[in-house]
């Protein structure tokens, strides 16, 4: 397990949340860690966000009250007394170095580069004393935690680095609060990252490496394809995706993408990027949908923006994976609904509406007295606007490589089932009905088992 940057125990830092990242059980967790000397209501709350916990570390004694703490995935700690050496004797030292350092930062000479050196060691010494000083009053402290969740303080807080306590802590409450979780990540090679998601989230078998290490590393784990076949996309046993349908199927077959975000997070301890990326490979699976809020802004795989008002399984390779997708997306569903309702004639009557004609000729227009039409009011400096002429054309062009997509992916459907035919027959019917796109946007599991078994008795 191991955690990024250096958290700072201090009272400069007083109730500031600071970002802190955990590794734990092959997952990157984000949260944030607090140095606080008051309590504060709100640190109990239930986390937002993509924070996966949430620790504070009280200055002071103080008294938590039962009920405060609302989340799973925080933790306060409370010392037993105050060291008050550090805050009057070793806070105040380090006050004074960094005040010295300030009043000389912008000299360069020998002498002055030589102190600023010695306060720098002077200072990480002292810190190493603070940390001794508060290390010894939480072991001796308490910590808070949600209902059921326990914790010794010395097992903790032991040593004098602020950065293992925050790590010990954090993996001991993820530990408890979710004793599993429904992925298996012993053998992936790395800690899943962001970037890690997004290359699993694209197409290996369109010459991309990186998705292809992705799919081969994490895709097993993840359940989202098979060993025997880590670079094809197959959920079909994927543990989390089951979850999620089954979830659907007890609401009617449609919830809030919030909703399934609160659920994996909150009810299975999963990251919240990762609860994104298997809301897109269960709308892959399932052949579900996700509705998109007005004005998402969505960046297209391809480039430009994604013009579609939801996202459908054969579209999901055309979103680009972003964590903030999460907060673009609205409802979730198992049977989708027609798409494109109402929006390229929404984005055609945006283009149009501006333009102004006229029926006025061109011997009627008194331009030498004024520079407009004195009929319309069209002024000379008019110009049609081209730019977004174009991008609507771009976006109506987008909608028909959808339409034949979907309506080669069910043609392939229908010769697969029909059951009729040898198998050079249905090979050719296959040819025939993936002419209104490209046949690699259309292959699945099922077809290419088909062509396999053609290959083989050819």
């Amino acid at each position: 397990m191991e955690s990024t940057g250096g958290l700072i125990i201090d009272p400069a830092v007083l109730q500031q949340p600071q970002p802190w990242m955990v590794n734990h059980r092959g997952l990157e967790y984000k949260g944030e860690v607090i140095f606080a000397e008051t309590v504060d209501p709100a640190m109990g709350l239930s986390l937002e966000g993509d924070l996966s916990f949430s620790l504070v570390l009280f200055s002071v004694p103080r008294r938590i009250s039962p009920g405060l703490i609302q989340d799973p995935g925080i933790a306060m700690a409370v010392p037993k007394h105050p060291p008050e050496r550090m805050r009057q004797g070793l806070g105040g030292e380090i006050r004074a170095i960094r005040e010295t350092r300030e009043r000389y930062r912008t000299t360069r000479d020998p002498d002055t580069m030589a102190l600023r050196r010695a306060t720098d060691e002077r200072e990480l010494s002292l810190k190493g004393e603070m940390a001794s000083l508060y290390a010894m009053g939480y072991s001796a402290g308490r910590i808070y935690t949600y209902p059921r969740i326990r914790m010794r303080p010395r097992d903790v807080f032991a040593g004098d680095s602020h950065d293992c306590w925050a790590d010990r802590l954090v993996t001991a409450l993820l530990g408890q609060a979710f004793p599993t979780i429904p992925i298996d990540g012993r053998d992936f090679p790395r800690p899943l990252a962001d970037a890690d998601m997004a290359a699993l989230h694209r197409d290996p078998s369109q010459n991309d490496p990186d998705a292809m290490e992705a799919a081969r590393s994490f895709g097993p784990g993840l359940g989202l394809s098979r060993r025997d076949a880590a670079g094809s996309f197959a959920a079909a046993g994927c543990q989390v995706v089951a979850l999620l349908r089954a979830e659907l199927e007890s609401r009617g077959g449609e919830m809030t993408a919030n909703d399934v975000l609160a659920i994996l997070t909150r009810g299975h301890g999963l990251p919240r990027a990762l609860v994104l990326l298997y809301l897109l490979a269960a709308v892959r699976q399932l052949q579900a949908e996700v509705e998109l809020q007005p004005d998402h802004r969505l960046e297209s795989s391809r480039g430009g923006r994604f013009w579609g008002d939801r996202i459908t399984w054969d579209l999901v390779p055309d979103v680009t994976f972003d964590p903030a997708l999460a907060e673009r997306c609205g409802t979730v569903r198992l049977q989708p609904e027609p798409a494109w309702s109402g929006v390229l004639p929404q984005r055609y009557s945006d283009v149009v509406a501006p333009v102004t004609t006229c029926t006025a000729r061109e011997d009627e227009m008194p331009l030498s007295d004024v520079p407009f039409c004195s009929a319309c009011r069209l002024q000379i400096s008019d110009e049609v606007p081209l730019g977004e002429i174009e991008e609507t054309i771009g976006a109506v062009e987008e909608a028909m490589r959808e339409y034949n997509r979907r309506l080669a992916s069910e043609g392939f459907r229908r010769v697969l089932a029909s059951g009729s035919g040898d198998q050079l027959a249905r090979f050719i019917d296959l040819v025939h009905v993936a002419d209104p796109s490209a046949l690699s946007s259309v292959l699945d599991d099922e077809v290419v088992e088909f062509l396999r078994g053609f290959l083989k008795s050819g």
